[in-house]
């Protein structure tokens, strides 16, 4: 009788051991790497003038930077 409760008692140390390994954390933090890229969020306008394959004339895009999550930035150009 000893025997069982002793076993029933390690199986439920262990279960609770497991379970408490399980638990989600949540999302990692950004490093400060990530952090520098703030610089580039919002719309940027870029005018110049084009040279390439001996063709001249002026180019311009614009691009819009945001976040998609704590850690990655998405870019739309337009």
């Amino acid at each position: 009788m000893k025997r069982i409760i002793g076993s029933v008692a390690i199986c439920v140390l262990l279960l609770g051991v497991s379970i408490q390994a399980q638990v989600p954390q949540g999302p990692p933090k950004p490093g400060p790497e990530v952090k520098r890229l703030a610089y580039f969020v919002g719309n940027w306008k870029e005018e110049g003038k084009s040279t390439a394959h001996g063709m001249t004339g002026p180019v311009s895009s614009t691009q819009k930077w945001e976040w998609v999550s704590d850690l990655a930035l998405r870019m739309r150009i337009s």
